[in-house]
């Protein structure tokens, strides 16, 4: 049994709903972030690197941040409008 099976198993005994990507959020090409651009303080930022490296399934906090200036002009990406995500994430980041 893999790791996501066994969460599943535990925090959600009933099953869950199956929801194509398109219904929970929206993958966005970003205009190319190099890694020069990091700072020790700032907008929390993930590099596309970073995903399969130091990311897991989800994640409530990034590990590298940008300045304000630079994240400006960065592609943003979250839940798409209406989703349960957006209901999920709020709750989640007000806790």
């Amino acid at each position: 049994m893999s790791r996501i099976d066994e969460l599943i198993a535990r925090l959600c005994p009933g099953g869950v709903e199956r929801k194509t990507f398109a219904e929970v959020g929206r993958l966005v090409r970003g205009h190319g972030m190099p890694k020069t651009d990091f700072v020790e303080a700032g907008v929390g930022a993930i590099h596309y690197g970073q995903i399969y490296t130091y990311y897991g399934t989800w994640t409530t906090s990034t590990r590298s941040f940008v300045s304000p200036e630079t994240a400006a002009r960065l592609a943003r990406v979250g839940p798409s409008p209406g989703s349960w995500t957006r209901g999920f994430i709020a709750r989640r980041l007000a806790a």
